[in-house]
């Protein structure tokens, strides 16, 4: 497998040639965020599509979560089978 260290990106509208940008690896803080962000709106999707639905008990999760262990975000919901 292949992993990048950066990204292709075309600079000019004039110019198509992609050229590669290094970037930096993301810090324990920015994964922490991203799996927060992706389990909320994830989640969000599921409830609007009826496929989840949140727990009574904890409408607003987001006090309860652990900055630790973003696997806490989905399990402050809880699935159901649609109605």
């Amino acid at each position: 497998m292949l992993f990048l260290d950066g990204v292709y990106v075309v600079d000019s509208p004039h110019d198509n040639r992609a050229r590669f940008h290094w970037v930096r690896e993301p810090t324990s803080a920015q994964l922490t965020q991203l799996a927060h962000t992706t389990a909320r709106r994830v989640g969000r999707m599921l409830e609007r599509e009826g496929l989840l639905e949140r727990d009574i008990e904890q409408l607003d999760f987001s006090d309860v979560l652990d900055e630790e262990d973003p696997a806490q975000a989905m399990e402050a919901l809880r699935l159901s089978a649609p109605a």
